[in-house]
């Protein structure tokens, strides 16, 4: 049996075929905006406005003297995000930037903890999935783990 598919009808389909294969998604870079003590999982708390998703660049930071914490009530899973830092934004007089885990699943390719200014991790529950953790560089960066909390790193770097 020979069967004749026309050229057009084949090219068609085949572009069609490739339409409905679906893209990545484009990696964002947000930043906590929110007040000190805030929820991640609520979207007016990041600018752009919207909670961090798979592939995003996050930074849990300060913009002046006051220091800021973030609770983290997110749930991520594998790719996670692409980096997760919790720092001030630069040197100088800029408060500390905490970010708080009591639950859930973090995943992150890269976390970096107070590399140029005072950070802080706080984990007392959940699980923690990091490759490469760095604390520390040219700021104090700080990880407390405790309680039920399961950190995972790949490789850690203290400086």
């Amino acid at each position: 049996m020979n069967l004749s598919i026309p050229r057009k009808s084949l090219r068609t389909v085949l572009m069609m075929a490739v339409l409905a294969i679906p893209l990545p998604a484009l990696a964002t870079t947000r930043a906590y905006i929110g007040p000190d003590g805030g929820n991640w999982n609520s979207a007016i708390n990041w600018n752009p406005s919207g909670v961090p998703a798979n592939n995003d660049v996050v930074f849990v930071t300060t913009f002046d003297a006051s220091d800021r914490t973030v609770n983290f009530d997110g749930n991520y899973a594998a790719p996670g995000l692409s980096q997760l830092r919790v720092d001030p934004i630069s040197t100088g007089n800029f408060g500390a930037a905490t970010l708080i885990q009591t639950a859930n699943t973090m995943v992150a390719s890269e976390l970096d903890v107070g590399v140029v200014g005072r950070g802080r991790y706080v984990q007392s529950g959940g699980i923690n999935q990091a490759p490469y953790l760095y604390l520390g560089g040219g700021g104090t960066g700080t990880y407390d783990l405790s309680g039920s909390a399961t950190l995972n790193p790949g490789f850690a770097s203290n400086g």
